[in-house]
């Protein structure tokens, strides 16, 4: 037993010297995933200062690609969220409801508020981006749209963690009838499509330059009133899913070409191959025409075709339907709800960073 003792105090001193070498740690802890340096926070101020320092997160995004941020927006951790605090006296019974938008950190747990943006405060906010790729650069941006009216359409209005400061990015919007309403960060740049009754849309933003300009659609989509399935990006790989019936027997995915900006047909998904295995999928329209309960969650992008899949909800559970290879697998159960509505659902992956707020 002594000499056990004798051992391990000899040791002792090799540990500390190892663990107290910040060149040696800033080598190894780099290739670690987030969840065990959310844990190594505790094990010393050295290590946590190290962990929390913003060239180390940095590091860590460069040596571990798959848990970068991608180019997107709230389907990173850093999720933007409109959150409403109330505070209520007991003695008069008012309560105060104070608005702010709410930057949270999901893999560190940190959270930072940001007040509402004080320009146009009297226009409704109508959507909010989360901008922010670490590879680019270490700091985010809050991509704000405001409607001011027929006559003064939307105005956009940006937020720099930088700078700390909203400010007006001064766009002529006002000859615009847009709906910045479903907007995915990509590649630098958010996207933003909708429709009207003649025609759909897709408009793009460069939040680094400030310029907006318009993209065009699918061909099958420039006509007539269209419903959009899916719009989301995975990979740097813009998609969208829309089309022109509730009840098409197949639909078509588009994926956004990054060199002409023009979208193609990526995959087709056959509604009879899910049917046949799901029969509760068909349910009846307002017209008693079959229609396709449904809801696309994310369009997964592998390596390759035969490791990409779709995730989509149908009544009861949650599934995946790879594109070039038959199959299909359960990937949860759902609760059993009659008047569960199969559009509109929005999931993104977790990508944890350990970026300090």
């Amino acid at each position: 037993m002594r000499k056990k003792s004798k051992v391990s105090k000899k040791c002792l001193p090799a540990a500390e010297a190892i663990g107290g070498n910040e060149d040696f740690l800033s080598q190894i802890l780099p290739h670690l995933p987030v969840k065990s340096l959310s844990r190594f926070k505790i094990v010393s101020k050295q290590w946590r200062a190290l962990i929390c320092d913003r060239q180390f997160s940095l590091s860590h995004a460069c040596k571990n690609p798959s848990y970068s941020i991608p180019s997107r927006s709230s389907s990173t951790t850093l999720f933007l969220e409109i959150s409403t605090s109330a505070t209520t006296s007991e003695t008069i019974f008012i309560a105060i409801q104070i608005k702010l938008y709410c930057i949270h950190n999901l893999a560190t747990n940190q959270m930072k508020m940001i007040p509402l943006p004080k320009l146009y405060e009297d226009d409704p906010i109508v959507t909010c981006n989360l901008a922010f790729d670490l590879l680019a650069s270490p700091y985010y941006k809050i991509v704000c749209v405001k409607n001011g009216g027929k006559l003064l359409g939307s105005r956009i209005i940006i937020y720099s963690s930088e700078t700390g400061h909203w400010k007006d990015a001064n766009i002529p919007t006002n000859r615009m009838s847009v709906k910045f309403a479903k907007g995915i960060y990509c590649q630098g740049a958010i996207y933003w499509v909708g429709n009207d009754f003649l025609s759909c849309y897709c408009f793009r933003f460069d939040v680094e330059a400030e310029k907006l300009r318009r993209v065009s659609m699918p061909e099958g989509c420039l006509r007539g009133v269209v419903y959009f399935r899916y719009f989301g990006e995975f990979n740097g790989r813009l998609h969208l899913v829309c089309s022109r019936y509730l009840t098409e027997e197949v639909f078509c995915i588009y994926e956004l070409d990054k060199d002409t900006e023009r979208w193609f047909v990526k995959y087709r998904v056959h509604m009879d191959f899910l049917t046949s295995l799901f029969p509760e999928i068909v349910v009846k329209g307002v017209y008693n025409d079959c229609q396709y309960a449904f809801s696309i969650l994310c369009v997964v992008s592998g390596e390759n075709d035969e490791d990409s899949f779709l995730i989509m909800t149908i009544p009861g559970k949650v599934i995946s339907y790879y594109f070039k290879r038959t199959g299909i697998e359960v990937l949860s159960e759902l609760p059993s709800l009659e008047k569960m509505k199969f559009q509109g659902s929005n999931a993104y992956p977790f990508v944890p960073t350990l970026y300090p707020l």
